[in-house]
């Protein structure tokens, strides 16, 4: 996960990566690439967001005041990978971020409160829902 400064709530964010599609790109692509450029880390593999983990599915963010939609992936990252091992950003010249790791395991909700509340971080709905869903799990 990453963080980045949102002026509209003037903190920092904890979010997943994230990213604008590329003319002519596919979704997983995408989601490989922003992977790889926000965070530096390299996924083993990538699987969409439904009961068929190798379909994606679009999904509208507030489809009552835009049409913005986003593409949910899962993504296994081995972080003993070589390619892991010192991961490298390739952040475009506007960006700055952080980038956080956390267990992923029974207490993620609770791993995540403490970080962003240690560090005073805002958490992305989607971050919370992701945790909340795992938990459940």
């Amino acid at each position: 996960m990453g963080t980045q400064f949102r002026p509209p709530i003037n903190r920092f964010t904890l979010e997943f990566p994230t990213g604008l599609i590329d003319e002519g790109e596919e979704p997983k692509v995408c989601g490989m690439r922003e992977l790889k450029e926000e965070t530096g880390y390299t996924a083993e593999d990538i699987k969409g967001g439904t009961e068929n983990l190798d379909d994606v599915h679009i999904n509208f963010i507030s489809p009552w005041l835009a049409k913005e939609s986003s593409a949910f992936y899962i993504a296994k990252v081995d972080g003993d990978a070589e390619v892991n091992q010192i991961p490298k950003q390739k952040l475009d010249e506007s960006e700055v971020i952080y980038v956080h790791t956390v267990d992923l395991d029974e207490n993620i909700h609770q791993n995540i409160r403490q970080l962003a509340e240690l560090n005073n971080f805002a958490v992305e709905e989607k971050v919370w829902s992701f945790a909340l869903g795992y938990t459940l799990h």
